[in-house]
């Protein structure tokens, strides 16, 4: 292993567990924590969020309760409530097409004989996590950086800043960014100043020598989204709620 190298953990609503950020010398490595959709080292969740997920869930489960007929009003609502929490309902050629491209997925994973491991992974998940002292946040021993998207319907910014002052109390190095105008998926509606937060998060904090970037890279999903009718010289245009197009035949076949 090299003497010096970077390590940075990229957060999506899952929290790293605090015991296992330990003090880490930074003669030896660099570790540092981006956290976007920082919610989980708190207990509480904003008021509706554990309701919404639940309904969300029983309307899946609603239209798998015959899979031999299954109910696709019901699904729709399913996912219909999925986009609300994920994008805001809103549409365009990329949301549409990730849409599309895991409904095949949510049946293989979370589907008939399966429904219970949706449960646990879309509404238990969030609603039983374990709560994180002050002494269990002052082991995280590198710095943070979190990210709000101020349009999140679910957690509102003042969740966020909560979640700061606990860290600040347990004696983290931390800061804190809101991006305008981005749903809870913001990674994907504001993909561009989302991974500049990141770029220059990360500049600030490394010591090491940073490689070039390479001229180009593409995504690993990229065949798949084209696969479901977007194209990469699609601009991520929103659209109304009522315009999505779930395809939902294809994957109660």
């Amino acid at each position: 292993m090299p003497s010096n190298y970077l390590l940075v953990i990229f957060s999506l609503c899952l929290w790293v567990r605090a015991s296992h950020c330990k003090s880490v010398s930074p003669t030896q490595r660099e570790f540092f924590l981006f956290s976007l959709f920082p919610q989980f080292p708190l207990r509480r969740l904003p008021a509706g969020v554990s309701e919404g997920r639940q309904e969300i869930y029983d309307c899946w489960c609603l239209g798998w309760s015959d899979p031999e007929h299954p109910d696709i009003e019901a699904i729709e609502d399913a996912i219909r409530g999925a986009n609300e929490l994920g994008f805001n309902s809103r549409g365009g050629p990329l949301v549409e097409a990730i849409i599309n491209a895991t409904k095949p997925k949510s049946v293989r994973n979370y589907g008939p004989g399966r429904l219970e491991e949706g449960q646990i992974a879309t509404v238990d998940f969030f609603t039983e996590k374990m709560d994180y002292s002050t002494e269990k946040l002052g082991r995280i021993q590198c710095s943070v950086k979190l990210i709000h998207c101020s349009e999140d319907i679910a957690y509102p910014l003042h969740h966020t800043e909560e979640l700061l002052q606990r860290l600040v109390d347990a004696g983290v190095d931390v800061e804190l960014e809101v991006v305008s105008d981005a749903p809870h998926f913001g990674t994907v509606t504001n993909a561009i100043e989302i991974n500049s937060l990141l770029h220059d998060f990360l500049m600030k904090q490394t010591t090491s020598d940073v490689p070039l970037p390479l001229e180009e890279v593409t995504s690993p999903y990229q065949s798949m989204l084209i696969a479901e009718g977007w194209s990469p010289d699609h601009e991520n245009e929103d659209s109304d709620e009522d315009d999505l197009v779930f395809y939902t035949t294809s994957f109660v076949s």
